[in-house]
């Protein structure tokens, strides 16, 4: 009941997830993985096969999340440089822009993806 409870919140907060997203949501949505995968990493020895594969996938899930909040950690640094008078690296910010909203654009299909995948689970104690 806490795998599937867990897996439901996750999926309810990734579908508020869209083109126009706040960092925050995304933020929200990392940590509901997060704690999904941490229930799953407690469970795992006891139901292996399907829930360590999803072990598995969500890490990478995470690891997209990751590399979104990031580069939202990176601008806001960038940021901040700014307003303290440092002179303000373009190029960079630019190309941190772009991989994020290039990662925003790509989220919805990875999701989709990942939850096809992963949402019909059949767990047997071992």
């Amino acid at each position: 009941r806490l795998v599937g409870r867990a897996l439901k919140d996750l999926r309810k907060e990734a579908r508020k997830i869209g083109k126009r997203s706040s960092d925050k949501a995304f933020h929200r949505l990392r940590i509901r993985g997060k704690r999904l995968r941490y229930l799953l990493e407690i469970f795992a020895p006891v139901f292996p096969g399907e829930l360590t594969r999803l072990v598995e996938a969500s890490k990478e899930m995470q690891d997209f999340l990751g590399d979104y909040q990031d580069a939202c950690v990176i601008l806001a640094e960038i940021d901040a440089y700014q307003r303290s008078g440092g002179k303000h690296p373009k190029r960079l910010r630019k190309s941190i822009r772009r991989r994020k909203k290039a990662l925003g654009k790509q989220f919805p299909r990875a999701w989709k993806k990942w939850f096809r995948r992963h949402s019909k689970l059949k767990w047997t104690a071992k």
